[in-house]
Protein backbone atom coordinates (compact mmCIF):
# COMPACT_ATOMS: atom_id res chain seq x y z
CA UNK A 1 0.00 0.00 0.00
CA UNK A 2 1.29 3.92 -0.65
CA UNK A 3 1.99 4.06 3.48
CA UNK A 4 4.25 1.00 3.21
CA UNK A 5 5.87 2.12 -0.15
CA UNK A 6 6.83 5.75 1.78
CA UNK A 7 8.10 3.84 4.24
CA UNK A 8 10.42 2.30 2.60
CA UNK A 9 11.66 4.89 0.35
CA UNK A 10 12.26 6.77 3.77
CA UNK A 11 14.52 4.03 5.07
CA UNK A 12 16.49 2.66 2.21
CA UNK A 13 16.81 6.84 1.89
CA UNK A 14 16.32 6.99 -2.05
CA UNK A 15 16.51 9.88 -4.26
CA UNK A 16 14.48 9.06 -6.47
CA UNK A 17 11.23 6.59 -6.36
CA UNK A 18 8.94 5.99 -9.16
CA UNK A 19 5.93 4.26 -8.52
CA UNK A 20 4.95 1.03 -10.91
CA UNK A 21 1.98 -1.41 -10.95
CA UNK A 22 -0.17 0.63 -9.59
CA UNK A 23 -3.59 0.29 -11.24
CA UNK A 24 -2.43 -2.73 -12.98
CA UNK A 25 -5.14 -5.33 -11.28
CA UNK A 26 -8.16 -5.04 -9.45
CA UNK A 27 -6.29 -5.35 -5.85
CA UNK A 28 -4.01 -3.06 -6.55
CA UNK A 29 -5.71 0.09 -6.81
CA UNK A 30 -3.52 3.16 -5.65
CA UNK A 31 -3.61 6.77 -6.27
CA UNK A 32 0.48 7.67 -7.64
CA UNK A 33 -0.39 11.19 -6.62
CA UNK A 34 -1.16 10.52 -3.42
CA UNK A 35 1.99 8.60 -2.87
CA UNK A 36 3.99 11.49 -4.29
CA UNK A 37 2.06 14.21 -1.85
CA UNK A 38 3.37 11.71 1.04
CA UNK A 39 7.03 11.47 0.27
CA UNK A 40 8.98 14.05 1.59
CA UNK A 41 12.29 12.02 1.45
CA UNK A 42 12.68 11.50 -1.87
CA UNK A 43 11.89 13.21 -5.30
CA UNK A 44 8.72 10.81 -6.76
CA UNK A 45 8.53 10.83 -10.55
CA UNK A 46 5.18 9.86 -12.02
CA UNK A 47 5.51 7.99 -15.87
CA UNK A 48 3.18 7.98 -18.05
CA UNK A 49 2.28 4.72 -19.53
CA UNK A 50 5.54 3.78 -21.94
CA UNK A 51 6.94 6.45 -21.08
CA UNK A 52 10.75 6.45 -19.82
CA UNK A 53 13.51 8.22 -18.32
CA UNK A 54 17.30 8.42 -17.73
CA UNK A 55 18.75 8.38 -14.22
Amino acid sequence: DIDDAVKAADFIKAKIVVPIHYNTFGLINADPELFKSKVKSSDAVILNINESMNV
